[in-house]
Protein backbone atom coordinates (compact mmCIF):
# COMPACT_ATOMS: atom_id res chain seq x y z
CA UNK A 1 0.00 0.00 0.00
CA UNK A 2 2.81 2.41 0.86
CA UNK A 3 5.37 0.85 -1.48
CA UNK A 4 5.64 3.79 -3.85
CA UNK A 5 6.06 6.30 -1.05
CA UNK A 6 8.54 4.09 0.80
CA UNK A 7 10.52 3.22 -2.32
CA UNK A 8 10.76 6.83 -3.42
CA UNK A 9 11.64 8.44 -0.11
CA UNK A 10 12.77 5.91 2.46
CA UNK A 11 15.40 3.20 2.37
CA UNK A 12 13.30 1.25 4.85
CA UNK A 13 10.23 1.65 7.02
CA UNK A 14 12.22 0.07 9.86
CA UNK A 15 13.50 3.45 10.98
CA UNK A 16 10.37 5.48 10.40
CA UNK A 17 10.09 8.04 13.16
CA UNK A 18 8.02 11.10 13.86
CA UNK A 19 10.84 13.30 12.56
CA UNK A 20 11.14 11.31 9.34
CA UNK A 21 7.39 11.48 8.77
CA UNK A 22 7.41 15.25 9.14
CA UNK A 23 10.54 15.80 7.05
CA UNK A 24 9.66 13.49 4.15
CA UNK A 25 9.14 15.03 0.74
CA UNK A 26 5.49 15.04 -0.30
CA UNK A 27 4.51 14.75 3.35
CA UNK A 28 0.90 15.44 2.39
CA UNK A 29 0.48 12.00 0.86
CA UNK A 30 -2.31 9.95 2.36
CA UNK A 31 0.07 7.21 3.47
CA UNK A 32 2.33 9.53 5.40
CA UNK A 33 -0.61 11.31 7.00
CA UNK A 34 -2.06 7.94 8.02
CA UNK A 35 1.24 6.78 9.56
CA UNK A 36 1.74 10.03 11.43
CA UNK A 37 -1.84 9.93 12.72
CA UNK A 38 -1.44 6.31 13.76
CA UNK A 39 1.70 7.12 15.70
CA UNK A 40 0.06 10.13 17.36
CA UNK A 41 -3.04 8.11 18.29
CA UNK A 42 -0.99 5.29 19.80
CA UNK A 43 1.11 7.65 21.89
CA UNK A 44 -1.99 9.55 23.04
CA UNK A 45 -3.64 6.31 24.20
CA UNK A 46 -0.64 5.39 26.35
CA UNK A 47 -0.43 8.88 27.85
CA UNK A 48 -4.22 8.92 28.30
CA UNK A 49 -4.20 5.71 30.30
CA UNK A 50 -1.74 7.24 32.75
CA UNK A 51 -3.68 10.51 32.83
CA UNK A 52 -6.98 8.87 33.76
CA UNK A 53 -5.31 6.60 36.31
CA UNK A 54 -3.65 9.56 38.04
CA UNK A 55 -6.88 11.53 37.92
CA UNK A 56 -8.83 8.60 39.37
CA UNK A 57 -6.51 8.53 42.36
CA UNK A 58 -7.24 12.20 43.05
CA UNK A 59 -10.93 11.47 43.64
CA UNK A 60 -11.64 9.38 46.74
CA UNK A 61 -15.32 9.05 45.80
CA UNK A 62 -15.70 5.48 44.53
CA UNK A 63 -18.12 6.51 41.77
CA UNK A 64 -15.69 8.99 40.28
CA UNK A 65 -12.78 6.64 40.75
CA UNK A 66 -14.59 3.83 38.97
CA UNK A 67 -15.59 6.00 36.01
CA UNK A 68 -12.07 7.36 35.54
CA UNK A 69 -10.56 3.89 35.79
CA UNK A 70 -12.95 2.73 33.07
CA UNK A 71 -11.66 5.52 30.87
CA UNK A 72 -8.09 4.40 31.65
CA UNK A 73 -9.08 0.87 30.61
CA UNK A 74 -10.50 2.16 27.31
CA UNK A 75 -7.20 3.93 26.64
CA UNK A 76 -5.27 0.75 27.49
CA UNK A 77 -7.40 -1.45 25.26
CA UNK A 78 -7.15 0.99 22.38
CA UNK A 79 -3.34 1.12 22.62
CA UNK A 80 -3.32 -2.68 22.69
CA UNK A 81 -5.40 -2.76 19.50
CA UNK A 82 -3.11 -0.23 17.80
CA UNK A 83 0.12 -2.01 18.81
CA UNK A 84 0.11 -4.53 15.91
CA UNK A 85 -0.31 -1.67 13.41
CA UNK A 86 2.60 0.20 14.99
CA UNK A 87 4.72 -2.93 14.66
CA UNK A 88 3.54 -3.74 11.12
CA UNK A 89 4.52 -0.28 9.89
CA UNK A 90 7.68 -0.34 12.02
CA UNK A 91 6.89 2.98 13.62
CA UNK A 92 9.00 4.15 16.54
CA UNK A 93 6.86 5.74 19.26
CA UNK A 94 8.37 7.59 22.19
CA UNK A 95 9.32 5.26 25.00
CA UNK A 96 6.67 4.44 27.58
CA UNK A 97 8.39 6.43 30.33
CA UNK A 98 8.21 9.61 28.25
CA UNK A 99 4.57 8.95 27.37
CA UNK A 100 3.74 8.22 31.02
CA UNK A 101 5.35 11.52 32.02
CA UNK A 102 3.20 13.24 29.40
CA UNK A 103 0.09 11.68 30.94
CA UNK A 104 1.08 12.67 34.47
CA UNK A 105 1.35 16.34 33.58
Amino acid sequence: MYGLVADAYLPSLRTLTRTALIAMPNSNSAGQIYLYGLLQAYEAEIAGEVYFTVLANVFPDSGQYEKLMRLAEVEHRTSTILQPLIERHRLKPLDRAALAARGEN
